[in-house]
């Protein structure tokens, strides 16, 4: 052997020696990594806590709403008094006109406000909240089955490039020491150019097809590493995953698809949840009753020769009632559209 080259061997272990270390990561820290780091996790996470602090009676309007109210208004307008004469003729009445005569007019108070009834829309949107509560819980579960199952695609990429990338190494190994043999035998006339040639051939060919498992070797990492939100310059390496040993059944599958299936349970919660708007909308066909009540304050001045002021002051009270007469088929076509969603939710179930 040429005494100015190093045995093949020794070139290996110079090579192994020079990669820097790499941590070991294996396939349930990855997906724990992902759980703790993954960015549509966290987002999904933070929407579930949204419509969370949603569902609560107030935010249906189930509950009595108390407000403090203040104004003023300064106007101009034509005025006309009627008074009773209190004098010896008292069914007679004294009245009183100004035109233009400017007015002014202050009110404070307090007011409670109360839906008595409304066909029980409060309770249905109570419940449709909950309902969004739910959906959003789905979600996150879906948006979390996506993404562990595209951690366990990468890593498993990964772990399968490393691994032909140690038999390439072992290739080119062995390529190496055949070209080394070819010289050593075309230096005592054991065989021809022909030999060395075929042999550098395959040294090249096994080190192109090195380089490139490599590259994708390095882009798989780097698309793992940024699905676990973690430095692309991170090096790792992976533990092979061992395939299991039986697979459950046809039927088992089927059952645990429709019990368990993330996209199932999301059509059933679209149906409940249109079914859940029909009820809304059906109870803007009953009359909403409300009720009101509070202390209030009014006072009102005009510049008026017989009249300067009124005032007002005590306890106030009352109810409205209010009755959707037309909306121009507007809720007849909303109602029509969640049916047919309600169609299409059960054909995905």
């Amino acid at each position: 052997i040429d005494n100015m080259k190093l045995p093949s061997f020794v070139l290996f272990i110079l090579v192994c020696w020079s990669i820097p270390a790499q941590s070991v990561m294996t396939l349930d820290q990855a997906l724990q990594i992902a759980m703790e780091n993954n960015q549509d996790i966290a987002i999904a996470e933070q929407l579930v806590r949204i419509e969370q602090r949603k569902v609560f009676k107030g935010n249906a309007g189930l509950t009595p709403t108390v407000r403090a109210y203040a104004g003023g208004e300064y106007s101009q307008n034509n005025l006309v008094f009627e008074l009773n004469n209190f004098g010896e003729n008292s069914t007679q009445t004294q009245r009183i006109s100004e035109d233009l005569a400017f007015s002014m007019s202050h009110n404070a108070g307090i007011r409670l406000d109360y839906t008595l009834s409304n066909g029980g829309r409060g309770k249905h949107q109570l419940q449709q909240l909950q309902n969004l509560a739910d959906l959003s819980t789905l979600q996150l579960r879906l948006t979390v089955e996506n993404t562990l199952l595209n951690v366990t695609q990468l890593y498993l990429g990964v772990s399968s490039l490393e691994q032909t990338e140690q038999l390439l190494t072992q290739n080119i190994e062995l390529s190496h020491q055949r070209l080394e043999q070819a010289e050593i035998d075309k230096k005592y006339a054991k065989s021809g150019t022909l030999s060395v040639l075929r042999a550098r051939t395959d040294l090249n060919t096994d080190s192109v097809s090195l380089r490139n498992l490599q590259r994708d070797l390095s882009n798989t990492k780097e698309r793992l590493l940024r699905l676990l939100n973690i430095n692309e310059e991170y090096a790792f390496s992976t533990v092979p995953v061992l395939n299991p040993d039986k697979l459950p059944e046809l039927d088992q599958l089927r059952t645990y698809t429709l019990q368990r299936n993330v996209q199932v349970l999301l059509a059933k919660q679209g149906v409940f949840i249109e079914e859940q708007q029909l009820k809304i909308d059906a109870s803007a066909n009953v009359p909403q009753v409300d009720v009101f009540a509070g202390p209030s304050f009014l006072r009102q001045d005009y510049e008026v020769n017989q009249i300067r002021s009124s005032q007002t002051i005590g306890p106030t009270a009352g109810f409205s009632v209010n009755y959707l007469l037309r909306d121009c088929k507007k809720r007849q076509r909303t109602q029509e559209i969640q049916r047919m969603k309600i169609v299409a939710y059960r054909q995905e179930q």
